[in-house]
């Protein structure tokens, strides 16, 4: 029986991963535009959705039907903020009576 047996020189892998040795001016142009018109799109799709907001809201609509729509059509924002203060004032007092009677127990 003979056997032969052959030796396999063992050689290292290159590594896959290469070193980062930076980027050229090229690609930092290239990176620069690119965020540049990312933000660009961005503005463009935020202004576009506030614009479909300002338009959808009950407040500025012209075709609000019902009483309630009617009257909120006339009102300015000095009556808006009056009438935001006297619901909290409403709400504060219900709520200081029940605590009142929370505390006297």
């Amino acid at each position: 029986m003979s056997t032969t047996t052959e030796q396999t020189e063992v050689v290292a892998a290159p590594d896959p991963v290469k070193k980062f040795k930076g980027y050229t001016i090229d690609e930092l142009r290239y990176r620069m535009a690119m965020a540049t018109l990312q933000k660009e799109f961005t503005k463009e799709q935020f202004m576009a959705e506030l614009q479909t907001m300002i338009n959808e809201s009950p407040l500025n609509s012209n075709n609000s039907s019902g009483i309630l729509g009617k009257m909120l059509r006339g009102l300015s924002f000095i009556d808006y903020a009056l009438m935001g203060y006297s619901a909290f004032k409403s709400v504060r007092g219900i709520m200081g009576f029940f605590n009142k009677k929370r505390c006297k127990r």
